[in-house]
């Protein structure tokens, strides 16, 4: 599985995404909300982690696994 820069942040709500900056990773998690500039997301809180903003202009980067390449086939 590969990740591929998601530059358009508004489809990535909901899915699950690598957040990095400057090349490396700072947190991966569920994209909870997605401002409408596409400029600002939030990953949800989990377990002891909580909600946690990133910025486009902060050099936050989205990184994200599309799912077509996670499908299974079956040959049956």
């Amino acid at each position: 599985m590969q990740y591929h820069r998601q530059h358009d942040w508004q489809p990535v709500q909901g899915e699950t995404v690598q957040i990095r900056n400057k090349g490396r990773v700072v947190r991966e998690g569920m994209v909870d909300a997605v401002t409408l500039d596409d400029s600002i997301l939030w990953l949800a809180a989990e377990g002891n982690t909580p909600r946690q903003m990133a910025c486009k202009n902060d050099g936050d980067e989205v990184w994200i696994i599309y799912r077509w390449e996670t499908t299974e086939t079956s040959n049956t």
